[in-house]
C-alpha cells in the first residue's frame, strides 16, 4: 500500500527510513475494552523523503545593473543584494550565481 504525505507534514530530513517493528492487531471488544486478540500481524514500513527547496522570486526592485557597466565593461566592484522571503527546504541546498 502506498501513502503520500503532503509536503511540510514532517520535520524529518531528506533520506530513506525503515521501521521493521510495526504490529497491527484485531481485538474482540467486551464492553468497549480489548478482550481477546483475534489476529495480529507484523510488517515493515519504509519511507523516502525527497529533498526540496522552495525559493520564491527575489525582490527585483533593487536589481538594476545599469551602473554596473561602464562603456561596455563590467565594473568588478559593483555589488547588488536582494532578499528572498518564504524560503523553505528539507535538506542542504547551495544557491550560487
Amino acid at each position: 500500500m502506498r501513502i503520500r504525505i503532503s509536503a511540510g507534514q514532517t520535520g524529518a530530513t531528506a533520506g530513506s527510513y525503515l521501521d521493521t517493528s510495526v504490529t497491527i492487531g484485531i481485538y474482540e471488544l467486551l464492553f468497549g475494552l480489548p478482550f481477546r486478540i483475534v489476529d495480529e500481524a507484523s510488517f515493515s514500513v519504509s519511507a523516502l523523503i525527497v529533498g526540496s527547496c522552495v525559493l520564491p522570486a527575489p525582490d527585483v526592485s533593487n536589481l538594476n545593473f545599469t551602473s554596473a557597466i561602464s562603456s561596455g565593461i563590467p565594473n568588478p566592484g559593483f555589488v547588488l543584494r536582494s532578499t528572498f522571503t518564504g524560503v523553505s527546504r528539507t535538506s542542504r541546498h547551495r544557491v550560487s550565481g
